[in-house]
């Protein structure tokens, strides 16, 4: 129940990067080129690493620890990729 948030996201992700669903926008926001099969690659990737630790590790210290991890690299990708 706790990943089905992250889940819908992921596949709302794969589904625009496939072209089944259009919203350039989006693929704006999340893409360095505009190309939307480049949310195949990172956001479907970060999606479904966040999906897997919420289904497998949601209770856990170790579960958590990844998930702040991981919402921490993102945030920082952002400002430290700019440079």
């Amino acid at each position: 129940p706790y990943s089905v948030v992250p889940l819908t996201m992921t596949a709302k992700f794969v589904l625009t990067g496939l072209g089944v669903v259009r919203n350039e926008a989006e693929v704006r926001s999340m893409s360095r080129t505009g190309d939307r099969r480049e949310l195949l690659r990172g956001p479907a990737l970060y999606g479904l690493v966040f999906v897997l630790i919420t289904l497998t590790r949601w209770r856990s210290l170790h579960g958590a620890v990844a998930v702040v991890a991981l919402c921490m690299g993102d945030g920082f990708a952002d400002v430290v990729g700019r440079r």
